[in-house]
């Protein structure tokens, strides 16, 4: 019998891995684009993306780090 948890989907996208809520993705440049792999590329701002506003850069995003 195969364990539930392991059949668990990872996050595809950087606003599944960081559960942004639906408001939030709303105005995600990211989102709306479909490129929830590269964010960066278009949040390049951080005046554009929540989360890396709040840790002052892409860079600093865990997100980033395990796909970029």
């Amino acid at each position: 019998m195969m364990d539930v948890s392991s059949t668990k989907l990872k996050p595809q996208n950087c606003w599944e891995f960081h559960n942004c809520p639906k408001e939030v993705r709303e105005k995600c440049v990211a989102y709306k684009e479909g490129f929830g792999k590269s964010c960066w590329v278009w949040s390049s701002s951080v005046k554009k993306c929540p989360t890396a506003k709040k840790l002052g850069s892409c860079m600093n995003c865990k997100w980033y780090k395990k796909v970029g």
